[in-house]
């Protein structure tokens, strides 16, 4: 039982990969990755900024282009912002902002969850090569369909007295109706025709061992303890090629693979670190939720469930993964599985977390890179909150005269509420237009004739639309139509009937109605002009040298670079030199 819950928690675990730095340079240039990166373009009171620096900020603020595609002077342009940014953390860092417990916390958690990411991607999904032999031999095993009934219960006793009744010569299907947890109950637990890769591995190799009319089980799965029944062994005469189902045989295998590489590895990281369980500590009482008998929250923060090397796992971090109210309608011997699989869970990432430490994951590069951008970002979140924004205050007068001195921030574009039918481009309109010319209702037309199952479904109905925000087609004619008045639009894909219901004329929106707003875009301004105030006082302070050369030569570096790759793009590799 203890290797099958564990088998449940590690099996759900979801470790989130770390990305890489995309690699853009080709093989064979003068500069390789590591040496453009490691170009400094400055220096702020000693300390290098380096191109790495400015394109992971330009990247991270412009959705991942690439810096160097824009040319030296948009180059120069984003310098100047990093050499900003770097003034102010330098200034957080002056003021002792660093020693935040919070910001050293924040830290501390991102260093040790990427290093389990890392641990985890480099011992259990590192690239899984399925052979040759291994494709044909599951291809060949797609040749065979079993017609299966199932009956799955929670615990192992359920399942033995269900298998019980079945071998005395009760109708399986009527034993599956009536005790069977599975989804299959109502069908009497008919899986229908399966196959190799449609079922748990562990009832997959039952299956393909057994003989039509064998009952075989109990047999336990993450999902319970399960009893099959096999009615029928079928060659299936039509299956695809081998080419045409091998990408899907393949991931199956890998799959596969790799929960046999997470088990392995759950049981190497055990007899390492020895964890332990407290299964006292898994009382019915202290399962509950507080209020309804269960220990109260700081209670629960003292209830040790279990050891994972040297950290303690508490009720109260349990409880944070578990759905209480659902694990207590689950039969007794059913919820503690769903709670040792868990617990399990939690106890494997913390090893795994444990042992990426004590391998020395925490000073990969790209983990230190990481946690020092992350480190800077915080510290200049907590300047911004604590010292730079708090003198700005506002008052309504000033509210009032932002508002009334920036009309144009608070007025409502003009808009229409329009329905609108779509028909093929080349679709002849007028049996449409003399419906609706008749009197028919344009919600019926709609649901006739629009080919837009959405709009259709509506009744044609789009609601209001505003100037500027639609198909340029549609709103020169809408905004041309009159209340009540339909027209024709058309363009390339469609052509639209249109009637419009109603006008709204541009407007100056309500001060009352967008007051705060207001007072938001002004405290905006307000910030923004505090925080060049900083910068400006701080950059007088300061010691900057802009190496201007350097970022003309990284500009013409790359250049040349991506003019090779261009040349010759089957060498690139995934940009990887030889």
């Amino acid at each position: 039982m203890a290797g099958q819950t564990a088998r449940q928690g590690i099996e759900k675990f979801v470790s989130c990969a770390c990305v890489a730095l995309a690699a853009f340079l080709a093989s064979g240039c003068a500069a390789g990755p590591r040496e453009l990166d490691e170009t400094v373009l400055a220096s702020v009171n000693g300390e290098p900024v380096t191109l790495q620096d400015i394109q992971e900020g330009f990247e991270g603020s412009h959705r991942g282009h690439t810096l160097l595609l824009a040319g030296s002077e948009a180059m120069r342009e984003f310098l100047d912002k990093t050499v900003d940014r770097r003034l102010l953390i330098q200034e957080a860092r002056r003021i002792g902002l660093d020693d935040d417990a919070g910001i050293r916390e924040a830290v501390q958690d991102l260093v040790a969850q990427r290093a389990r990411d890392e641990l985890y991607a480099d011992e259990v999904t590192r690239p899984v090569e399925a052979s040759e032999e291994a494709i044909r031999a599951a291809y060949e095993k797609t040749a065979q369909g079993y017609r299966v009934r199932h009956i799955l219960t929670y615990t192992r006793e359920d399942a033995e007295r269900a298998a019980a009744r079945v071998r005395a010569g009760e109708a399986f299907g009527s034993v599956a109706a009536q005790v069977s947890v599975s989804t299959t109950a109502g069908k009497g637990g008919d899986l229908g025709l399966v196959g190799w890769g449609q079922m748990d591995p562990r009832l997959e190799a039952e299956v393909e061992a057994m003989d039509p009319g064998e009952v075989r089980g109990p047999i336990e799965t993450d999902q319970g303890w399960n009893i099959l029944l096999m009615e029928e062994r079928r060659p299936l005469q039509a299956r695809p090629e081998l080419e045409k189902l091998r990408n899907q045989i393949t991931a199956i295998l890998k799959q596969r693979a790799i929960s046999r590489r997470s088990l392995a590895f759950f049981d190497e990281l055990r007899a390492r670190w020895a964890p332990r369980v407290f299964h006292e500590a898994l009382s019915e009482e202290n399962l509950r939720e507080a209020g309804q008998g269960g220990p109260e929250p700081d209670q629960a923060k003292r209830i040790t469930v279990g050891l994972a090397g040297d950290r303690s796992i508490t009720l109260a971090d349990l409880r944070a993964r578990l759905n209480l109210k659902n694990i207590q309608n689950l039969p007794r011997p059913w919820a503690l599985r769903q709670v040792r699989g868990v617990l399990d869970e939690a106890i494997f990432a913390s090893l795994l977390e444990q042992e990426a430490l004590r391998r020395g994951y925490a000073r990969r590069p790209s983990i230190t890179r990481e946690a020092s951008r992350l480190e800077e970002g915080l510290l200049l979140d907590r300047l911004l909150a604590t010292v730079v924004y708090p003198p700005i205050q506002i008052t309504d007068e000033e509210v009032r005269a932002f508002y009334d001195q920036n009309p144009k921030s608070f007025t409502q574009a003009e808009a229409v509420r329009l329905k609108i039918i779509v028909l093929d481009p080349q679709q002849d309109t007028e049996p449409v237009l003399r419906e609706l010319r008749t009197g028919a209702d344009f919600e019926a037309v709609a649901r006739t004739w629009s080919r837009d199952p959405i709009t259709a479904q509506a009744g044609g109905d789009l609601g209001w639309v505003v100037r500027g925000t639609t198909n340029p087609a549609i709103e020169a004619v809408a905004f041309s139509l009159k209340a009540g008045e339909i027209g024709l639009a058309k363009d390339e894909k469609a052509t639209f009937v249109l009637k419009v219901m109603e006008r709204r004329p541009e407007r100056l929106q309500e001060y009352a109605a967008v007051k705060e707003k207001a007072r938001e875009s002004l405290l905006t301004r307000r910030r923004r002009a505090e925080v060049q105030r900083w910068v400006a006082r701080l950059r007088e302070a300061s010691e900057i040298v802009i190496e201007g050369d350097a970022i003309d030569q990284a500009v013409a570096a790359y250049r040349e670079q991506a003019r090779g790759k261009a040349a010759n793009p089957a060498g690139n590799g995934h940009g990887k030199g030889p």
